[in-house]
Parts: C-alpha cells; structure tokens; sequence
C-alpha cells in the first residue's frame, strides 16, 4: 500500500509540472491564434494552481492539494474553457481524456469514483447548456478555431503520452525492483530452508528431517509393505580423538564418515547426523542390504588414519521397523543395539 501511494505521490508531482508548463504552452498558443485575453484566464488560474500544487508536492498536504487541484480542474477550469472555447470546438473534449487519466492514475477506490461521477455529471451539464443555451457560447470564425485545434489537439496527445510514459516507467521500475526483492527473498528462504535441514559440518541431514522422514513413514505405514531398518552409530572414543588430536581432526573424521557413506545409499534411504558423533540411517532394504551398508562402512573407516596409525572405529545398534512401532518404539530398541555394541567391547554391530 505505501509504495502505492509513493508511486501515486511521484505520479501527482510530475503532473502538476507538467500541467504548469501546459499552461504557459496554451497561454503562447492562445498568443499565436489572436484568441481575447479572456481566453487565458483559466490558464493563468491552472498555472496558479500547478504552482501551489508543485511547491507543495512532498509535503504533508500533498494528498488535500492533489484533490483540490482535481476539483479546481473539473469544477472551474473545465467549464471556463468549455464555454469560451466557442461553439464547435472540441479542444475541451480532448481535455476530458488527459483528466481521466489523471484521475485514474491518481486515485482508486471510492474516491476514484466520486471524481469519476463529479467529471460526468460537470460534462453532462456541460453538454445541456451548450445544447439549450448556444447563445452563451462565444463565436469565432473557423480559421481561429482551425489554428487552435492544430494547437490544442497535439499538446493533449503529448500531454497524454507524457502522463502514460511516466506511470508506466514508473511502473517497470517498481516491478523490477519487486522482482529483485521476491528473488532476494527466494534466495534468503532457500538458505534458511537449508540450514534448517541440514548439518553445517558434513552437509548431510540433521536431526530434524531424519525425524519427519521416520514420523512420515510411520504415519502413512510405508513399512507395512516395505523392509526398512534404523541405524545408530557413534564413533568409538571420540573425546579421546578430540583430546589427542584436536577438534579439527574430530570434525575431519565425521565429514569424511558422511561424504564415504552418504553416496553409497540407495535413493530412498538417509543418513543424518543426529549432532555430536552420532549418525543415523534409514535404510530402506534386506537384512543383507543393511549389513552390507555396513562393512562399506567399515571400509572407509578404515582409509581414516589418525597418528600412529591409530584406526577410527564405531558401536551400531540396528533395528527393523515393526507394524506397532511408534518413533519412541523405534528409538528405544535401536539406542538398546548401540548400547549392547558398545557394552560388549565397541567395533561393532548388534541387531535388535
């Protein structure tokens, strides 16, 4: 809605310039065709008012004086220049397209409107005076009229074209720039949207999506017509590596757990890192398929070398899915084959 009423604002201050200028060309045409003087009085009232208009463009009065020129426009200015435009002239009527569009452009809704009726019904009395009180009317001979149409009629045509120009440049940019924003914006919720998946040290998936993955194959019961197996492991001994050799090699030892492992899965399963050392699979799969997983598991623990050769291992507890299982059901019975792997000496997998 602000940048709206910006738009409008910007639309409002290049009109009244333009109307003021428009006003002096009319004053000069009126010059060049002989009209009387009195012909240039509702332009020199219309410079008047762009004036004000101008000077007070960008101000907090700004919204009162676009309507009080409107008003002055159709109200005051239209009649005086229909009425002594002479009878046949149509230099008025052109008139009435470059004000449409002013009101168009500088107003909606209700108030767009009211000055939409307020301009009909000022036309319409217009139309009825002219037709029952022609004597009213001045007449001028045709060449006058002839030299003030070859006046009048362009510069309503470039008032129009000016006016067009403007909004819709005006438009352009703003799309352009709404364009640049909502790309911005995409680009900032495809990271958050990322972060929020994915862990920051191996890239892989985090707690988080292993959760909903589980909690949606429960849900839709996958694993009633499909074998699928949770995977829990830690690396053996971890505080020892971080204190021995530095957290930069900790680090180094689960990025390159998760880059060995992630691409060797099929497509349907996850590997996440739970936080800590600790990984997760579901592994969508045989029995033999899952124990598989595991000694290409082993096989790239075994290319990581720590000093003195000392080789990296990992505790696995493994588990499949069940019909009556819930995520806590799941959960106890894998973190029970972690456990029992761990108690029983570490390096090694127990199945539950």
């Amino acid at each position: 809605m602000e940048r709206s009423t910006d738009i409008r604002n910007r639309a409002f201050h290049y009109i009244s310039i333009m109307t003021f200028f428009l006003s002096i060309m009319c004053v000069v045409g009126n010059a060049i065709t002989k009209y009387p003087m009195s012909a240039n009085y509702k332009w020199f009232y219309l410079l008047l008012v762009s004036a004000l208009s101008i000077l007070g463009s960008k101000s907090v009065y700004e919204s009162y004086l676009q309507l009080f020129l409107s008003l002055n426009i159709i109200l005051v200015i239209l009649p005086i220049g229909w009425l002594n435009g002479g009878r046949g002239n149509s230099s008025a009527t052109a008139y009435l397209f470059l004000i449409m569009i002013g009101i168009i452009l500088l107003y909606e809704n209700r108030l767009r409107k009211i000055l939409l009726v307020i301009l009909g019904l000022t036309v319409a009395v217009l139309f009825y005076i002219e037709y029952r009180f022609p004597e009213i009317l001045k007449i001028y001979d045709y060449d006058m009229l002839f030299k003030d149409r070859l006046i009048q009629i362009p510069i309503t045509l470039v008032g129009g074209f000016l006016i067009l120009t403007l909004y819709s440049d005006t438009y352009i940019r703003e799309r352009e720039k709404l364009n640049e924003y909502s790309i911005q914006l995409r680009e900032a919720n495809e990271k958050l949207e990322y972060l929020a998946s994915k862990d920051v040290l191996t890239n892989i998936s985090n707690r988080r999506i292993f959760d909903i993955k589980l909690e949606g194959i429960i849900d839709t019961r996958e694993h009633f017509s499909k074998e699928i197996y949770i995977v829990l492991f830690d690396v053996d001994l971890f505080k020892e590596i971080n204190d021995s050799y530095g957290h930069s090699t900790g680090d180094r030892v689960l990025s390159e757990i998760a880059k060995g492992l992630n691409p060797l899965l099929n497509k349907e399963s996850l590997l996440s890192r739970w936080g800590g050392d600790e990984f997760s699979i579901i592994y969508y799969g045989s029995e033999e398929g899952v124990l598989s997983t595991i000694d290409k598991l082993n096989k790239i623990l075994k290319r990581i070398r720590l000093g003195n050769d000392k080789e990296v291992t990992v505790s696995i507890g493994i588990t499949k899915m069940q019909e009556t299982d819930t995520m806590s059901k799941v959960f106890k019975r894998v973190d029970k084959g972690l456990y029992k792997s761990k108690s029983e000496g570490r390096n090694r997998y127990s199945i539950i």
